[in-house]
């Protein structure tokens, strides 16, 4: 049997049975990549072209990971940022009283004390009433007490980056990020800019105009804010994102060139939030139960995100170089009630554990037996 052939195998059955219209995968380590596969097509519609490689996929939550998380330690590495830094540092009198001792670290641990998430779009058109709206409205805890999973908080996080470096999201990820990673083709999708929707994977219809989101957010939020926001707004590609899981997997260098302390990185994947079950790093999420993302097989020490969308990339940091996987997918389309992702998560996660074990197995007895053949020439 080829080498992640069992990997491949659970990887296109996901689309052959109809479980997702369309998943695009990828692992390695370090910056081998081991395996790629892609199945299925943009959308379900008659005629649509199949996915590959270059195929743009909306990140959905993902985002936060790649966006604002990424942004924050680069800041914090040069000194800009600092984790105790308050939301009056960036937005002064605006910030009630119960607000006032959130800090990044609250926001990047989702332990700030925000709602998951409100639907702002249903409630005001202009985007500039988001971030009053999210200072006037009650926590639903008081920061630091409790973990809880939440876009407002990164919306928050993604407007005191802007206001701290003076620059939109859009285009300080691009900076700080993007062009750093040469991750050529991700970025933000501003709704007035000018962006493709060619090889870009269908989500569902819009509930702004009908039409189908194409190159454009599906996050409502998101899309309220113009499709730049600190919670969703990102499209990428499976070649970039192998690009940011390799950096992540070498410990914050890419190609040799170091993009990020590897202290700081591993720092943000240690568990902040050990004294509850939830756990969360600095923008990561970390592996769980046996029904988490990573399921039991995985690793333990799994950090990385998920989207909304169908999107997940992890890596494995109890090793450097770390195992490391990219796998996106757009099951929203044609709606979001479709809930088979986690499952083909962990199916896939558990069968990539097993393949690139016996392929590791397979190269150190490989290694043993080129070295006990120089000790019988010696």
């Amino acid at each position: 049997m080829h080498p992640f052939e069992i990997t491949k195998q659970v990887v296109c059955r996901a689309v052959e049975e109809g479980l997702t219209p369309s998943i695009c995968f990828a692992a390695g380590i370090g910056d081998e990549t081991m395996v790629k596969v892609c199945r299925g097509r943009v959308s379900i519609l008659e005629g649509a072209e199949e996915v590959t490689e270059t195929t743009m996929y909306d990140m959905a939550s993902l985002t936060k990971l790649m966006g604002p998380t990424m942004i924050a330690l680069r800041l914090m590495q040069r000194g800009i940022l600092d984790l105790a830094d308050t939301l009056p540092r960036f937005f002064g009198d605006l910030v009630p009283e119960d607000k006032r001792e959130i800090s990044v670290y609250h926001l990047m641990t989702h332990t700030a004390g925000f709602l998951p998430s409100v639907r702002m779009d249903k409630l005001f058109k202009d985007p500039d009433k988001v971030l009053p709206y999210l200072m006037s409205s009650p926590l639903q805890s008081p920061p630091g007490t409790q973990v809880a999973y939440s876009c407002l908080g990164y919306i928050v996080l993604g407007k005191a980056l802007e206001v701290l470096t003076g620059l939109p999201l859009d285009e300080l990820a691009v900076k700080e990020v993007f062009g750093p990673l040469h991750m050529k083709d991700t970025g933000y999708h501003r709704l007035t800019g000018t962006y493709t929707t060619e090889h870009t994977a269908y989500t569902e219809r819009s509930s702004f105009d009908d039409g189908w989101l194409v190159g454009r957010v599906h996050d409502e939020n998101a899309f309220l804010l113009e499709g730049v926001s600190g919670n969703a707004g990102i499209f990428s590609n499976l070649n970039d994102c192998i690009r940011f899981a390799r950096m992540l997997s070498c410990g914050g260098k890419l190609e040799g060139e170091r993009y990020l302390s590897n202290t700081i990185l591993r720092a943000a994947m240690q568990d902040q939030t050990s004294w509850t079950d939830n756990h969360k790093g600095l923008g990561f999420d970390l592996s769980g139960a046996w029904n988490s993302t990573c399921g039991m097989f995985f690793s333990p020490q799994a950090a990385g995100h998920t989207g909304f969308t169908g999107t997940t990339l992890y890596i494995d940091p109890s090793r450097t170089p770390s195992p490391w996987l990219v796998m996106l997918s757009n099951r929203v389309h044609p709606t979001r009630d479709n809930a088979n992702m986690p499952r083909i998560r962990r199916t896939v996660m558990a069968a990539l554990r097993a393949d690139m074990d016996a392929l590791l197995e397979e190269r150190a007895e490989m290694k043993e037996r080129e070295g006990n053949c120089h000790a019988d020439i010696d």
